[in-house]
């Protein structure tokens, strides 16, 4: 639930009209990109996925989806203790997690 002052944060933010077409050709940019993005096309570039258990939700479904979308080279892993902002909520296992992705990449840690 919104709070009264972030609901006149948001609304002050948005008072000016450049602001507002702003977050409006945002909204419209997401459309387009879902389209876009409907067809799979495959990657090849690294991609490792990295997600916080707090929501309970098993990241094989996510993977999965990453895999259906195009994702060839792709790695997982689950961030324990932690949600959505895992630099914020988990730095070091995120830290960790990153280097040893770059490690196995070839790349020094």
């Amino acid at each position: 639930m919104l709070t009264n002052e972030i609901r006149n944060d948001w609304t002050r933010a948005y008072q000016r009209p450049e602001a507002l077409k702003a977050g409006f050709d945002w909204y419209r940019a997401l459309e387009r990109a879902a389209q876009r993005n409907a067809r799979p096309v495959r990657i090849d570039t690294p991609i490792l996925y990295l997600r916080g258990d707090a929501s309970g939700r098993d990241i094989d479904d996510y993977v999965e989806g990453l895999r259906k979308a195009g994702a060839a080279n792709l790695g997982s892993r689950l961030i324990s203790g932690s949600g959505e902002f895992l630099p914020v909520e988990a730095p070091a296992p995120t830290c960790e997690a990153l280097r040893a992705f770059r490690a196995e990449l070839g790349h020094a840690a």
